[in-house]
C-alpha cells in the first residue's frame, strides 16, 4: 500500500498478532501470502512501481525454512520472480529497438561478463552439487539484484517519495514485531510469536537474528534518505526504537556496520560540509528522539545493560563460539584457497567445509571476498573487487562534483553490505542482493537528479519547496531511473 504506510504497518502487525496468537506462528504462513497477493492487487498500475517488486521485498521479510516449500527449500518469490523474467522477456520480444554496443557499458560490466563467462565453464566442469548452485546463484541470487535493480531504477521522480515511504514501512512492520517477540518471551509466551525459539534475541520472521538487525540498519539509512530528501522531520522519533531492536539482537556484526556508518558519515561532513547535520540537530524532534532513548536506557537499564554484555562477550575472539568459529574459518579457507589460487575450486561445497561452531567456507563461505575466490581464483576475485572499489570511488567523485544525496547514500548501502558481509554470509540472502540493487540504483541517478543536493545544502522550508519542485518538475528527457 503505497498511500497509506501507516494504515499498512498496522495492518500487518494487528493480523500477524492474531493469526500467530490463535495458531502459533504457522499461522503467519497464510498471512504472509495473502499480503503479498493483496499487495500485488492493490497497486497493480496505480504506479511506476512495480507492484510484484514489492510483493517480493514484502516476501523477503519471512525469510526461514518455515516459509520454504519442499526439501530444495523453495521460497514464493521464487515464483513471483520467474513471473518477473517471463515479463521482461516479452518485453525483449515486443520491442522495436534493437540493442546497440557500447564499448564503455561494456568495459563497467566486464567483471560480471568474466564472473558469468567462468560459471559457465564450471557448469560443464563441476559436479552434480556444483551444478545445481551455479542454477540457484544465477537465477535467485544474480538473478534476483538484476531485476529488482532494473525496476528500481524504473521509478518515476514523483513516485520515489512512496517507494521510499514503502521500503521504510517495511524496516518498521519488521523492528516493532522484533520488539514485540522479546516483551513475549519475557513473559514466557514467545513461542506463538517467534520461529527461532531458542533465541533469547529477536529475529522477526528471518531465519537468524542477524538478519533482523542488519535489516533494521538499513532501514535506519533509508529513514535518514528519506528526512533528507524530503523534510519529514517526525521521522527521527524512529530512532530510539530502532536502536532498541538492533541493541536487543545483540548483533556484533550490525554494531560493526553501524560504526563503518557513523565513520564514512563523518568523512562525508568533512568532504561535503556541516550544514545538512546543523539542520538535523535543529529539529525538535531529533531533541525530543534523544529524550525517549534516554527514558528507556533509564527505565529498562537492568534488561539493556544485559544485552550489551552480551554484544561485549561476543567480541572476545578467544571464548565466543561463533568468534572462535570465523577465526577457524579464515585458518580454513587460506589452506583451502591453496588448493587452486588462480582459477578456483568451483561452486561445490562439501560437508566437511564447516567449522566445530558451524561456520561455512569455501563456496558457501562467511565471508564475500574469500567466497569469490575460492570459486573463481584470483582470475575472478581480483577483477570483482576492482569492480567495487571503481564504484565507491566514482560515488564519491559524484558527490564531491554534484553534491548529489543519492550518491553519498549509494556509497553508504553498499559499503554497509560489504562490511556485513566481511564477517557473515549477508551476500548469500536475499535481503543482501535487495540491500546492493538498491544502492546501485541510487549510485546510477544522472545529472537530471542533482536537485537532491541542492535539498541536502539548502536550509529553511521555502529553500526546501523551492528545490523539491524543480526536483518534480517535468523533464524533457525521458524520466525512468532512480
Amino acid at each position: 500500500m503505497l498511500d497509506h504506510p501507516r494504515i499498512f504497518v498496522a495492518a500487518n502487525f494487528i493480523v500477524m498478532f492474531l493469526a500467530c496468537s490463535v495458531f502459533g506462528i504457522v499461522g503467519s504462513i497464510a498471512v504472509s501470502n495473502a499480503f503479498m497477493l493483496f499487495i500485488v492487487a492493490y497497486n497493480w498500475k496505480k504506479s511506476s512501481i512495480n507492484s510484484v517488486v514489492m510483493a517480493i521485498l514484502y516476501s523477503l521479510l519471512f525469510d526461514s525454512q518455515l516459509y520454504s516449500f519442499t526439501s530444495l527449500n523453495l521460497r514464493v518469490w521464487y515464483a513471483l520472480l520467474l513471473l518477473l523474467y517471463i515479463g521482461l522477456i516479452v518485453k525483449m520480444v515486443r520491442g522495436r529497438r534493437r540493442a546497440t554496443f557500447s564499448f564503455r557499458l561494456f568495459a563497467a560490466n566486464l567483471p560480471v561478463v568474466l564472473l558469468f563467462g567462468l560459471s559457465i565453464a564450471w557448469l560443464i566442469l563441476d559436479n552434480v552439487d556444483g551444478k545445481a548452485s551455479i542454477v540457484k546463484y544465477w537465477i535467485f541470487a544474480v538473478g534476483l539484484l538484476y531485476v529488482l535493480f532494473y525496476y528500481f531504477k524504473k521509478v518515476e521522480r514523483a513516485d520515489f517519495k512512496k517507494f521510499l515511504d514503502y521500503l521504510f514501512s517495511l524496516a518498521v512492520f519488521t523492528c516493532f514485531w522484533g520488539i514485540f517477540e522479546v516483551v513475549m518471551n519475557l513473559r514466557g509466551l514467545g513461542q506463538k510469536y517467534m520461529y527461532d525459539f531458542g533465541s533469547v534475541s529477536p529475529s522477526g520472521f528471518f531465519s537468524e537474528t542477524t538478519w533482523y538487525a542488519i535489516f533494521l540498519l538499513i532501514g535506519l539509512v533509508i529513514m535518514f534518505l528519506r528526512y533528507r530528501l524530503y523534510g519529514k522531520q517526525e521521522l527521527v522519533l524512529f530512532l530510539p526504537v530502532f536502536f532498541a531492536g538492533i541493541l536487543l539482537s545483540a548483533n556484533r556484526n550490525t554494531f560493526v556496520a553501524v560504526a563503518v556508518l557513523l565513520v564514512l558519515n563523518l568523512i562525508f561532513v568533512f568532504v561535503g560540509g556541516v550544514v545538512a547535520y546543523k539542520d538535523t540537530f535543529r529539529n525538535r524532534y531529533m531533541l525530543l528522539s534523544l529524550l525517549i532513548g534516554l527514558v528507556i536506557l533509564a527505565a529498562g537499564w537492568s534488561i539493556i545493560s544485559r544485552y550489551i554484555g552480551l554484544v561485549l562477550l561476543k567480541f572476545n575472539l578467544s571464548s565466543d563460539a561463533s568468534s572462535v568459529g570465523r577465526v577457524l574459518a579464515l585458518q580454513n579457507s587460506m589452506r583451502e584457497i591453496t588448493q587452486s589460487p588462480f582459477i578456483g575450486n568451483g561452486f561445490a561445497w562439501y560437508p566437511d567445509q564447516v567449522t566445530s561452531t558451524g561456520t561455512y567456507t569455501g563456496a558457501k563461505s562467511f565471508n564475500l571476498v574469500l567466497m569469490i575466490e575460492y570459486i573463481f581464483g584470483l582470475l575472478g576475485a581480483i577483477p570483482f573487487c576492482l569492480m567495487i572499489v571503481r564504484f565507491l570511488i566514482h560515488r564519491v567523485m559524484l558527490y564531491i562534483k554534484r553534491r548529489d544525496i543519492l550518491q553519498k547514500y549509494s556509497f553508504l548501502i553498499i559499503a554497509v553490505f560489504i562490511s556485513v558481509s566481511m564477517f557473515t554470509p549477508f551476500h548469500q540472502q536475499a535481503t543482501g542482493m535487495f540491500t546492493v540493487a538498491l544502492g546501485a540504483a541510487l549510485g546510477s541517478a544522472d545529472a537530471r537528479w542533482g536537485a537532491f543536493g541542492i535539498i541536502a545544502r539548502q536550509t529553511g522550508k521555502n529553500a526546501r519547496k523551492r528545490a523539491l519542485a524543480r526536483f518534480l518538475s517535468p523533464s524533457k528527457a525521458s524520466d525512468t531511473g532512480i
